[in-house]
């Protein structure tokens, strides 16, 4: 408050008096009982607002579903790896407590809207696949004691309301105009505040997709016979009397292969014995190069030729693993025979295929140097 003025040369001509410790001046100091008496008198005077505890309505998010598609991908390709939806929040959550409106780290820029609400809001958009945005807003600056209300907010509004899900969450105050929004909602959403975003420029699903697996149909170069068996002749076959060894050895001799006897592609009882000579995958050469679509397992090997039992894998939904017992080894090898060895040109040699377990896994009289052509 500004002093009252006084009138001029009020005090002109006035006897001065010099205080010092010999002054006469008497000071009578306060009794306990005063003291006591206006140390209640000032206890029950209001406190000021600097001396009340600071209000968390951050702990306590209002939250809210929404009809955006779902359910959402389980992970989203960034240049910071692959991210849960949550781990979104969290990386806007990062850009926009530290008082930023700007690009979060990791972000592809081409799949991001960063808006700027008067001077002190901003809003950021993540682009996600199927027409959804995930989005983060705060309307006042992070800054002072509404630091900390900003990183609680955004936090509980992810751990609370918004998780994986299609949802959102808010948390208003305690100051005027303080107030923090995020979730997933519909791409270009009621209450956005950037321009329209482009769905084509959505973070890619991580999730892999399973192609479908290989049919007997699509086998390329194969020529079908009456008797059931696919023949091919190149230099990923065996010899013709190669492999008639091996017919001669699991055909005629009981000893050796009796019709209860088993061969397996993998070890299914545990038992630590492998029946493979060779064994390996064989990989997609329609697609990546490193799709492996099926496995296979050499039973028997003669030179130029191989007895070879191919399963697809497990990931296409198959069973994975096959068994053949003598029985069918005997009817495959006759019905070889019976395709007159899977003849073809004399400079080449011979692949006799069949397919068995519905489709799901193949036996082979093949290269010994490239058994996997029975995986195809």
């Amino acid at each position: 408050m500004r002093p009252l003025e006084e009138p001029k040369d009020k005090w002109k001509g006035c006897e001065c008096i010099e205080l010092s410790d010999e002054s006469d001046v008497e000071y009578t100091a306060y009794s306990d009982s005063e003291l006591e008496q206006y140390g209640t008198f000032f206890d029950q005077l209001p406190s000021s607002d600097s001396d009340k505890p600071r209000e968390h309505p951050s702990n306590n998010p209002a939250c809210q579903s929404d009809n955006a598609n779902g359910p959402l991908p389980d992970q989203l390709v960034t240049d910071a790896g692959n991210k849960k939806p949550s781990e979104l929040q969290y990386m806007m959550r990062e850009t926009l407590c530290n008082n930023k409106c700007e690009l979060p780290q990791g972000l592809p820029a081409a799949s991001v809207a960063t808006t700027k609400d008067g001077n002190d809001g901003c809003e950021i958009a993540i682009i996600l696949p199927n027409n959804v945005e995930a989005w983060a807003y705060r309307a006042t600056q992070s800054t002072g004691p509404q630091w900390q209300d900003c990183w609680d907010s955004f936090a509980n509004i992810t751990e609370k309301c918004v998780k994986n899900d299609p949802a959102t969450g808010w948390v208003n105050g305690p100051d005027d105009y303080q107030f923090y929004q995020s979730g997933i909602r519909p791409l270009n959403g009621d209450g956005s505040k950037h321009g329209q975003l482009d769905g084509s420029n959505a973070l890619k699903d991580a999730t892999p997709s399973q192609p479908s697996p290989p049919t007997p149909t699509e086998t390329i170069g194969l020529s079908p016979t009456g008797d059931g068996i696919n023949c091919l002749s190149n230099d990923q076959g065996g010899w013709l009397w190669d492999c008639g060894d091996i017919v001669n050895k699991f055909g005629d001799d009981e000893q050796i292969c009796t019709n209860d006897s088993k061969y397996c592609s993998t070890d299914l009882n545990n038992i630590g014995e492998s029946y493979c000579k060779a064994s390996g995958a064989k990989c997609d050469s329609n697609g990546s190069g490193t799709m492996k679509i099926s496995s296979y397992c050499a039973i028997a090997t003669s030179q130029s030729c191989s007895l070879v039992i191919a399963d697809k894998l497990a990931s296409f939904g198959f069973p994975g693993s096959s068994c053949i017992t003598g029985r069918d080894i005997k009817n495959f090898i006759a019905a070889e025979r019976s395709a007159d060895g899977c003849g073809g040109p004399p400079d080449q040699g011979r692949i006799a295929m069949a397919f068995a377990n519905n489709g799901a896994a193949t036996w082979c009289l093949a290269g010994s140097k490239a058994p996997g052509i029975c995986a195809a």
